[in-house]
Formats: C-alpha cells, structure tokens, sequence
C-alpha cells in the first residue's frame, strides 16, 4: 500500500478465499481498513458475505454486491452506531432500512470464541 510497508503473498488466503463457500471477515474498522478501493488484493472477495467489525455488521446481496450495515450493537445508540461506522468507512456507506441489534457476547460465548483465540490476537 502506498506509504505503508506490506509483504507480497497471501499466506494461503487466496486458497481458502478461492475453495471455501463463504468467508466472514472480522477487524477492528478504521477508514485505512476499510478502503474504497484496495491497492492490493491477495486472494478474491466474491466468497465474503459478512464483515463483522468493533462498530458493526455488514453484509452483500450477492458476490459482486457492496457491503451494507446491517447491524449494531445495542450498546450504543442506533444514530450513533451509524454515525460511527460511517465516520470509520472509506465510501459512502449504505445502510440497511432496519438496523438488527446485537447484545454483548454472554459468559459461555466469550469462553467459547477464547478457545479459538488463546494469544489473543483479535480479542485483544
């Protein structure tokens, strides 16, 4: 990326992009992450459907489709929510007519989604 340092290669994304029938992208969003345009793509997005981010939950119609909000989280007003994914979006960010509203994670699935992240890379 443009005055960024980057390593060429997907790491085997653009195997399981390529393979799997469906990818969920999960980051923390900020407006360098999510980009109008990448300047660089390793591996194809037609299998993302779902990114889910610390502001929100996106989604496409379709494989060719523009990533939506289509939902937040109940922790935060819903005019707020949006305000703050649009202020971390790239683009000029559609939203769904209908907000879903997402609770915190409850005890068991912190538990369960810290199995998968034991060092803690994505949880923090």
């Amino acid at each position: 990326m443009p005055g960024k340092t980057y390593i060429t290669g997907s790491g085997g994304a653009n195997d399981i992009c390529s393979s799997a029938r469906e990818v969920v992208v999960t980051l923390a969003q900020s407006r360098q992450r999510f980009v109008e345009k990448a300047p660089y793509v390793t591996a194809p997005g037609r299998r993302v459907t779902t990114v889910v981010s610390d502001l929100g939950v996106y989604e496409k119609a379709d494989e060719h489709g523009e990533l939506v909000l289509t939902g937040v989280y109940a922790d935060r007003a819903e005019g707020d929510a949006v305000a703050a994914a649009r202020a971390a979006c790239g683009w000029d960010l559609a939203v769904a007519p209908t907000l879903r509203r997402f609770e915190a994670p409850d005890p068991d699935q912190l538990r369960l989604v810290r199995m998968f992240d034991p060092r803690r890379y994505f949880l923090g």
